[in-house]
């Protein structure tokens, strides 16, 4: 559980989830020059900071990618009410916490060896809908939660029914999906597209406009799409995969993107006098995301 994230370097803990979620430590040289044996864990990272972690992240300037948010969950433990009526119930269980840890653990390992046993049989679906490959992947932890609980439920160490350990859980992620704003690094990055036209319209030539040239031309605006060059149009995505964010654009679900290719999905666009160009077609549609 991460606490208390404000503390650390906006700049430097998106890469810090990356680096303790990869399981695998830095490879490091012995002594005699010889490559040591690299530490390695396997864990799961809940974040309970009173800073949510995109808030965090995205505050410094940077972009928050659907990896980070997936690797470190945030849960908004206020949401079903006041866990403790005052502060002396809290400062109880503190008490407890301190007196009583280490000990679930090794009981689990000892009255379960085999903790796959059944877990690509588990039904992920009762948790809780999932209509996005990351809350899909943010729902998997949720199910780890729920059939750990089960299982400890089962061998007598925890006072809890696995009902109820159940319920619990898909609370929890009912939550996080109310108070989530998660998007996938695609859809992220037409939003990105779509602000980018909205704040550098002019930036965008228009005909008949030969007496005032474009400042830091965009691309062009024709029959209400907009032809961006491929350098703009990676820019505008925010950071996002150009080719993730072309294909969305062109699904069936948006049909936003004006092409006859569907391998690079850019169209060549005729400037008068002057050869052919590539670009990316955005039409004008797009603004009413």
């Amino acid at each position: 559980m991460i606490d208390e994230i404000g503390e650390s370097d906006p700049k430097t803990f998106g890469q810090g989830i990356y680096r303790l979620l990869s399981g695998v430590g830095k490879a490091r040289a012995d002594i005699y020059g010889g490559r040591r044996d690299n530490k390695s864990w396997r864990v799961v990272l809940f974040s309970a900071g009173e800073v949510p972690v995109s808030q965090f992240i995205e505050d410094s300037g940077e972009t928050m990618k659907g990896g980070q948010a997936v690797r470190l969950t945030d849960i908004d433990i206020t949401a079903n009410g006041e866990l403790f009526k005052d502060a002396a119930e809290a400062d109880a269980m503190k008490d407890l916490c301190a007196a009583h840890y280490g000990l679930a653990g090794p009981a689990f390992l000892k009255a379960i060896p085999d903790l796959a046993q059944n877990w690509k049989s588990v039904n992920h679906d009762v948790i809780g809908p999932a209509d996005n490959p990351i809350a899909k992947r943010v729902r998997k932890r949720f199910t780890l939660a729920a059939y750990a609980g089960h299982m400890a439920s089962e061998a007598g160490l925890l006072p809890w029914t696995s009902n109820q350990i159940l319920d619990a859980v898909q609370q929890v992620y009912k939550n996080w999906q109310v108070t989530s704003n998660l998007v996938s690094d695609d859809v992220r990055g037409m939003h990105s597209v779509r602000d980018y036209i909205t704040q550098h319209d002019a930036r965008f030539e228009r005909p008949g406009n030969d007496e005032h040239p474009t400042q830091n031309r965009s691309g062009w605006y024709r029959n209400r799409i907009y032809y961006f060059t491929p350098a703009a149009f990676k820019k505008a995505c925010g950071g996002a995969s150009v080719k993730q964010v072309k294909t969305l654009l062109h699904s069936e679900k948006y049909q936003l993107l004006h092409t006859n290719r569907t391998d690079t999905f850019n169209v060549k666009f005729k400037m008068s006098g002057q050869n052919d160009v590539q670009t990316v077609a955005v039409k004008e549609k797009i603004l009413e995301l």
